[in-house]
């Protein structure tokens, strides 16, 4: 739900302002909105990268082995 959110959420609110993105101001206009729709895609990367590469098991103690996701260091629970 996180990577969802923090990728098509900002997205769809960023297009419809590039219509206002015009005239003698466009490129700084542009660069801004670009870098701040960006902000919260690159601080949901990490989470991106469990969904790709999936929950990885512990081996830390034998008799409980735990699940946790490698990128962003949460445990999960059984």
């Amino acid at each position: 739900m996180r990577a969802g959110l923090s990728a098509a959420l900002p997205v769809l609110t960023a297009l419809p302002l590039l219509r206002y993105v015009r005239g003698k101001g466009a490129p700084l206009m542009l660069a801004l909105l670009v870098g701040i729709t960006a902000l919260p895609i690159w601080s949901a990367w990490n989470t991106f990268a469990d969904l790709r590469d999936g929950p990885q098991a512990g081996t830390s103690s034998p008799v409980a082995a735990k699940v946790y996701l490698l990128h962003t260091e949460r445990q999960l629970k059984p």
